[in-house]
């Protein structure tokens, strides 16, 4: 068929206008998922920092508990200062725990971090009532230490799952805007395509 001069422009003008809405419409479609990502991006930086630092608090708390005893055992100074320590350390290790749960994460990894809040329990007060026993009946006090151990172990493993669900969601995160960005490109060549098939109509 031959195309008139009027029937072309009329064309060019459609085709135009169609590659400014596709344009546009793409062009929502990316912010839009980059900002999904950014978001996910964020919380789950969040997650890993928290996550860190609450590891950090686990060995930091059997640390109080074992200057404690060393330092009634030696008498050397230092077992009221490690004390006060283990209360600081107990403090910030539930608030960071409370700080990954207000967090947007998975389902499996909120359940996870529920999990952890029992053996948490446990662990603080078994290290709590060594701190406290070692000052007045230090044999007592370490009489206890093989069970803060076992509590210490199980803590551990509890984290240790939160801990790689994080890592899992991370990936993911990764792997779904790395598909996004090449579902994108592959729309961008499909529409540049399409106009320039129009174009030699």
């Amino acid at each position: 068929m031959k195309w008139t001069i009027k029937a072309k422009l009329l064309a060019t003008g459609a085709l135009a206008i169609a590659a400014t809405l596709t344009q546009g419409i793409l062009g929502y479609w990316q912010a839009h998922n980059s900002q999904s990502a950014h978001a996910r991006g964020v919380v789950l930086s969040q997650a890993i920092r928290a996550h860190m630092e609450a590891d950090m608090l686990h060995d930091g708390l059997r640390g109080d508990v074992l200057a404690v005893l060393h330092a009634v055992q030696t008498k050397a100074p230092g077992a009221e200062a490690a004390q006060q320590a283990f209360e600081q350390h107990e403090r910030r290790f539930k608030e960071v725990i409370a700080i990954e749960e207000a967090l947007d994460l998975g389902e499996q990894t909120r359940h996870a971090l529920s999990g952890v809040r029992v053996p948490l329990g446990e662990y603080v007060d078994i290290g709590r009532q060594i701190v406290t026993l070692a000052r007045s009946d230090i044999d007592a006090a370490e009489a206890l230490y093989p069970k803060f151990d076992l509590a210490f172990k199980q803590l551990e493993t509890a984290m240790e799952q939160v801990s790689d669900l994080i890592v899992a969601d991370d990936a993911q995160a990764l792997t779904q805007a790395d598909a996004a960005a090449a579902s994108q490109q592959r729309m961008a060549v499909i529409a540049g395509l399409a106009a320039l098939f129009l174009l030699g109509v």
